[in-house]
């Protein structure tokens, strides 16, 4: 490791210092030795041998200050790590870093602004309580579980000697023009859809019905003042839907037969009762998740946690960025997606402050709570973790975890590990979870809509007629 000459570091402000360091003389000049040796490589010149170039030649034909910066890159990151080491901080972000002072033959001196981890005082988070969940899946709630199956193996087949209605596919082209608005928009081709689930315009499907292929239905309708698209919200329309195809959805009978076309079942009542475990470990999974988050955040508002300006100024700057990003992947800007929620930059801004200074001290305070416990993360749950995620991202878990350990990313995920299992940990003392749960209802991973434990039900069994996902 680098040699330093000086190191010593001054509180600014709680949670933030400046460190300053220099780099000694004699190993600044071997630097810029190896600098001046490099470029003297990569010159090529009449009458000079390649390495032999003069480095006052070098000078003028590379320029002294791309030279000395050359130097600058060399020294900075392991002048900077060595500084880090000798002076025992434990930083959390690099706020500036300024060269104070470098030439050929004196010491590289430099100063850096730092935060540190800020100094954590717990609150009582042992004692914290929620009450218990009261699961009660309906028998309303397995029907609409076994409705949902139904759609999913319908088959959709040509109609025959009659026209639309309720329950059919149809697929088209649609053109709005708002009445008194400017010019019509473009026509465009709209997925297939269930009259009767249309969500695009509100009354067409009324219109459909009695129509057929090939024919255009040309409705005025009227968009709600809360429609999504603002540009129609609160406008009347003329909406003209040609009908280029349609479907008759034939649904299966719900019996033994069906249940046993979905899986290893042999009569209904099974297919009942394993949706009413789905549905139940949903629901208890869903519960878990929100009574976790109530109780981090108590354990939060018990907690002493100082936390720089700079930093949450810095943090927000960075998600504000991330937003933008993300909404230009979706060709859209953030001016749009302002107006979409009615919403000013300002108060972006300001959740998104919020939101960062709350997450910024709940990472210090379930981090200290992960010492104070001496919660550890086990090799094996580190890989299902990556398992998981490698699942979810369709990437085999061994590719995944070498690209993790490229980025230097496996023990950020190791990391962030270690405070879910904090955080369980107030959730398992809190006296909320039922005493017949599980692992698997204790996985608290985003719940999806209601019916995502048994959307893979005869997933392979399906049909081979006609499939809503399959028309274009």
């Amino acid at each position: 490791m680098m040699q330093l000459t000086h190191v010593s570091h001054e509180q600014l402000e709680p949670g933030v210092v400046l460190l300053e360091a220099e780099v000694g003389a004699e190993d600044v000049a071997s630097v810029f030795r190896q600098v001046y040796n490099d470029f003297s490589k990569q010159v090529r010149l009449p009458g000079f041998r390649k390495g032999k170039v003069p480095r006052e030649i070098l000078q003028q034909r590379v320029g002294r200050d791309a030279i000395r910066q050359e130097a600058i890159n060399r020294l900075a990151q392991p002048a900077y790590e060595a500084a880090l080491e000798q002076s025992g901080l434990e930083t959390v972000e690099q706020v500036s870093f300024e060269v104070v002072e470098i030439d050929e033959s004196i010491p590289f001196h430099f100063k850096t602004k730092l935060v540190t981890r800020p100094p954590v005082l717990l609150g009582d988070y042992e004692s914290l309580w929620a009450e218990k969940p009261e699961i009660e899946i309906s028998d309303e709630q397995v029907q609409e579980q076994l409705e949902t199956l139904r759609r999913r193996h319908a088959q959709y087949l040509p109609l025959e000697g009659r026209s639309l209605q309720y329950g059919d596919l149809v697929w088209g082209t649609l053109q709005v023009t708002v009445l008194g608005g400017p010019e019509p928009e473009k026509p465009s081709a709209v997925r297939p859809f269930i009259i009767g689930d249309n969500g695009m315009v509100p009354s067409l499907d009324e219109f459909l019905l009695g129509h057929g292929e090939d024919e255009t239905v040309e409705p005025i309708v009227t968009y709600p003042d809360d429609f999504p698209e603002k540009n129609l919200a609160g406008t009347s329309a003329r909406a003209r839907f040609e009908i280029e195809g349609c479907r008759e959805q034939q649904l299966p009978d719900l019996d033994d037969e069906f249940a046993t076309q979905m899986g290893e079942f042999s009569t209904l009542e099974e297919l009942r009762s394993e949706i009413r475990r789905a549905l139940e470990q949903h629901a208890v999974s869903a519960a878990m998740k929100s009574i976790e988050a109530d109780l981090v955040r108590q354990a939060v508002d018990r907690s002493v946690v100082t936390i720089p300006e700079v930093l949450t100024e810095r943090r927000s700057h960075r998600r504000l960025e991330e937003i933008e990003s993300r909404l230009k992947e979706q060709q859209t800007t953030l001016e749009a997606y302002l107006e979409s929620l009615d919403s000013t930059l300002d108060d972006l801004k300001s959740k998104v402050r919020d939101q960062v200074a709350f997450e910024t001290r709940k990472q210090y305070v379930l981090e200290e709570i992960a010492e104070k416990e001496q919660v550890l993360v086990t090799e094996d749950e580190l890989s299902e973790h990556v398992r998981k995620m490698a699942k979810a991202m369709r990437e085999s878990p061994a590719a995944l975890r070498k690209r993790l350990q490229e980025t230097d990313s496996l023990d950020i995920f190791r990391g962030q590990l270690r405070k879910e299992k904090a955080a369980r940990l107030l959730l398992q003392r809190s006296g909320a979870v039922p005493e017949a749960a599980d692992e698997d209802d204790l996985d608290l991973t985003p719940v999806d809509e209601l019916g995502s434990f048994v959307e893979d039900i005869g997933a392979e069994n399906a049909p081979a007629g006609l499939q809503a996902e399959e028309v274009t």
